[in-house]
């Protein structure tokens, strides 16, 4: 089930695109959080324990096994970008500490991600 965060952001996302936006489905590579097949463009809402690296080193996590998994998974997220880029999607990760310090440059990015898209979107046709 979505949080209430993720189906405002996907509301948001369908309502500036006009555009069906797609969550939580084992369908694209990396299973990112929102992505529009139509529009080729995957959202990533990292939190910042599983995918910032400077804050999983800075916690005072007991277990190396469980350090070690984390960063491994950040290390995962930069080869789920490079795959998903290489296969020519447009890929827009914004982090929890992003969205709580900055949130209008948050909406901004993805302002002009989605214009970005539909524009060259419209002159394929």
């Amino acid at each position: 089930m979505d949080s209430k965060l993720e189906k405002r952001f996907k509301d948001y996302l369908e309502t500036c695109t006009k555009k069906k936006f797609w969550s939580k489905k084992n369908i694209v590579y990396g299973n990112p959080d929102f992505f529009c097949p139509a529009l080729k463009i995957a959202f990533f809402i990292d939190g910042d324990l599983f995918h910032n690296k400077k804050v999983i080193l800075a916690k005072k996590i007991r277990q190396k096994t469980f350090k070690k998994k984390l960063l491994l998974g950040v290390k995962r997220d930069r080869i789920v970008t490079k795959q998903l880029k290489d296969s020519n999607w447009t890929v827009v990760r914004i982090s929890e500490t992003e969205i709580k310090q900055h949130p209008e440059y948050c909406i901004n990015v993805i302002k002009k991600v989605l214009a970005r898209s539909e524009n060259s979107n419209q002159s394929n046709f």
